[in-house]
């Protein structure tokens, strides 16, 4: 999938990244491998431009920045609560949210970014999350954590295997994503960006992968709006719908 991602992205059409004009997609982090100059116009000769360890990918462009501003105004109008660690209130997580369900995710802004993920991953909706759609305050954080959940593995929709974050503002100061275990890997929020990572293992998709644990770094400055989007191995949507979460 993220091969076939980067690869489509090389292609510079529209139809094969995300539809935003403009979009860029860079691989910050993947498995091991080599491509050489040649395949970019050089002489041929063995290069390696990224960190070798799980995908992690970027996508410059993939919300306009109208979407950014809808989903801030959705988040506004729901009304956001202190977000949970897990299933509890922690200190080690200060952000607020709220989850984009039952109207909110029938906007038609929503409805175009959700076809416009399945589009690029290849995962069906029906196994997605809810959007999830957060706000920062000043001095506001998530301490390093994993979006994999181990008690996932024994319910029906399953693990969450992939995470696809979207930020929605320029932050003035901070606020980053860092990547620890991936020599620090950092992402400072700019509008519109998109980060795509798996949870779990290429080789055992049931299983986590602990390199992409993250944290969410402390806003220096100003207020950082953002969301987060879960990708499960198999249908979430019918065991959300039905109740059995």
């Amino acid at each position: 999938m993220f091969e076939q991602i980067v690869d489509n992205a090389k292609k510079k059409t529209k139809e094969n990244i995300s539809g935003i004009e403009d979009d860029k997609v860079t691989a910050h982090s993947r498995p091991y491998h080599y491509h050489t100059s040649e395949e970019a116009g050089g002489s041929g000769e063995s290069d390696q431009d990224y960190h070798d360890g799980p995908w992690v990918l970027t996508f410059d462009n993939f919300l306009s920045s109208k979407e950014c501003d809808i989903l801030i105004s959705l988040g506004d109008q729901l009304g956001r609560t202190r977000s949970l660690a897990g299933d509890k209130y922690s200190s080690s997580r200060t952000s607020s949210h709220v989850w984009c369900t039952e109207s909110c995710d029938l906007h038609p802004t929503v409805r175009e970014i959700i076809q416009r993920i399945s589009k690029v991953t290849g995962v069906p909706e029906v196994n997605f999350e809810h959007i999830q759609l957060l706000k920062y305050e000043e001095g506001q954080f998530y301490k390093t954590h994993h979006d994999y959940i181990s008690e996932h593995r024994n319910m029906p929709e399953g693990v969450r295997i992939l995470t696809m974050f979207f930020y929605l503002n320029d932050v003035e100061d901070g606020g980053g994503t860092r990547f620890r275990k991936l020599d620090d890997l950092t992402f400072t929020p700019r509008k519109g960006m998109a980060l795509l990572w798996p949870s779990v293992l290429d080789e055992n998709p049931h299983s986590i992968d602990q390199r992409t644990s993250h944290e969410a770094m402390p806003v220096l400055k100003g207020k950082k709006y953002a969301a987060n989007l879960w990708l499960h191995i198999r249908d979430f949507r019918s065991v959300f719908d039905k109740g059995c979460m």
